[in-house]
């Protein structure tokens, strides 16, 4: 499949999803915002997982987490006096957008997680049950219970601590930036135009900045939240779930790719912390 065409296999199901977006929220209008937003969430859920089904490939839904989160805090963000909130998610999920645009080759491209899955699950009918319940599902709800705080900065009456917002800004702009950097970082490797391990920049301090930077606005968000007062405080299960993915999921699963893809990645791996930045140690012969 050419580029051009698998580009427009990849963007008109969010093309279609986003027309449909304000129509059927209005007709679920007997519910309050946050569960009428949670129920378009599913059923664009299930939109793109259909058309996941039909390319025979999950790779649709990878950029889900940063298209459909700009529908809903758009529709809660209608008419509300509040900058910095709207402008976190957008800002947090066009540069995710460009970032993964900039790789994307096509569909000849699927993420090794899912093909991996497919080896071990071999059976095509529960695998695409286990890609509808592990890749397409869990995630939804994972994203949706991160922006909670969301919900609640824009839509509480309470007062603000002013302090507290802005370090939550603060924290979200500079895990953004992180992101950004990491990822120009990692690009030339990506693409082949540099070989052997990313070791340059964060990545000399970090052996995943970008996994860093992504906890990091999940915080924020939630930081957010708090400066609407400490009721809030359950809303952590989102920024909580996302972190537990990157460290009993995400970070694993890619260090073992690594290890497999390179047998330098160990030398890599004993010398640069995992997640958090910090300075390398150094290695005795």
């Amino acid at each position: 499949m050419k580029y051009s065409e698998s580009l427009k296999y990849m963007l008109l199901p969010y093309v279609v999803l986003a027309l449909l977006w304000v129509p059927m929220s209005q007709y679920l209008s007997d519910y309050d915002d946050l569960m009428n937003q949670l129920i378009m969430d599913l059923f664009g859920t299930f939109f793109i997982f259909g058309v996941s089904f039909h390319l025979r490939n999950s790779s649709v839904y990878d950029i889900y987490w940063h298209i459909v989160p700009m529908y809903f805090v758009g529709y809660w963000s209608y008419g509300i006096q509040n900058f910095w909130v709207p402008f976190l998610c957008f800002f947090y999920c066009n540069k995710q957008n460009f970032n993964y645009f900039r790789y994307w080759p096509g569909f000849q491209y699927e993420d090794f997680r899912y093909k991996d899955a497919y080896k071990w699950i071999k059976n095509p009918f529960l695998y695409w049950l286990y890609s509808l319940v592990g890749f397409h599902i869990v995630p939804t709800f994972m994203v949706f219970f991160g922006y909670l705080p969301i919900y609640y900065v824009l839509t509480s009456n309470e007062q603000c601590n002013n302090l507290i917002y802005y370090i939550g800004v603060f924290i979200g702009v500079g895990a953004i930036i992180i992101e950004m950097v990491a990822d120009h970082q990692l690009f030339p490797y990506r693409i082949g135009q540099k070989k052997g391990n990313c070791d340059v920049g964060l990545w000399a301090y970090s052996r995943h900045p970008n996994y860093f930077g992504e906890c990091m606005f999940w915080w924020a968000l939630y930081i957010l939240g708090l400066s609407y007062g400490v009721q809030y405080w359950w809303t952590s299960i989102g920024a909580l779930s996302i972190q537990a993915l990157f460290h009993g999921y995400s970070i694993h699963a890619m260090e073992q790719h690594l290890v497999e893809s390179r047998s330098s990645y160990k030398d890599y791996q004993k010398k640069v912390n995992a997640f958090v930045p910090w300075f390398p140690k150094s290695i005795k012969n």
